[in-house]
């Protein structure tokens, strides 16, 4: 048998890969087989981990993921859901270096970012522009201030 990656990835990756997939098969007579991109990652870890819950993310571009959960048995995994789908992506995080301009180009970015965005190091913004986010806020902007530790 010939196996390919089904997806999910990138269409036109998954669309080459299934052709070139189908022309082996075809030309040496055997079943072509496709295979779940996500599956593949958990099946790493098919008796490496003992129970539990094991979810597979991969980036589905645009600020979102493709997931899909499993259920770890002493017998293997068990696919949890139904098919991947596209949900929210985690928080990103940026490293101000501790330079006020860093903070300040991050935060102006990250208000058109399309998940949410957490800034370490945001209080170098005093050096120059104390009052940044206050004004940030007053232009539109969302700041969540974390405790620190």
């Amino acid at each position: 048998a010939v196996a390919v990656a089904a997806g999910p990835g990138s269409f036109t990756g998954v669309r080459i890969g299934v052709a070139a997939a189908k022309g082996l098969a075809f030309a040496q007579d055997l079943p072509c087989v496709g295979v779940s991109s996500l599956e593949t990652v958990a099946a790493q870890f098919d008796g490496v981990l003992q129970a539990g819950k094991l979810c597979v993310l991969m980036d589905a571009r645009c600020g979102q993921v493709y997931t899909a959960t499993f259920a770890v048995t002493p017998d293997g995994l068990i696919i949890d859901g139904g098919p991947p789908h596209p949900c929210e992506a985690p928080v990103r995080t940026v490293d101000g270096a501790n330079d006020h301009r860093i903070v300040m180009a991050a935060a102006v970015a990250a208000a058109y970012a399309d998940a949410p965005v957490r800034i370490t190091g945001a209080e170098a913004v005093e050096k120059s522009y104390p009052d940044f986010f206050r004004d940030f806020c007053e232009l539109g902007g969302q700041v969540h201030v974390e405790p620190a530790g």
